[in-house]
């Protein structure tokens, strides 16, 4: 899918303050973030369509259970 690597390497800078909103466990950085680019939310981490991987999955690799618990609901 080369759209979703498109939209990841055009938007990486709000994709890397998404990511370490996560790996701080900071839901309201988060919310922030996602209330602006809603879209993102379905952006595979890294673009990488192969792995898949949501930011749900991001979060509980990292163990954040704050930021997993948001995602999820």
């Amino acid at each position: 899918m080369d759209n979703i690597q498109n939209i990841f390497d055009e938007n990486a800078e709000i994709f890397y303050k998404i990511y370490d909103s996560i790996r701080k466990d900071d839901v309201e950085l988060l919310d922030n973030l996602l209330v602006k680019h809603p879209k993102f939310i379905g952006v595979p981490v890294y673009g990488d369509t192969e792995s898949n991987d949501s930011l749900l999955h991001y979060a509980a690799t990292c163990g954040k259970k704050n930021t997993f618990f948001y995602l999820y609901l």
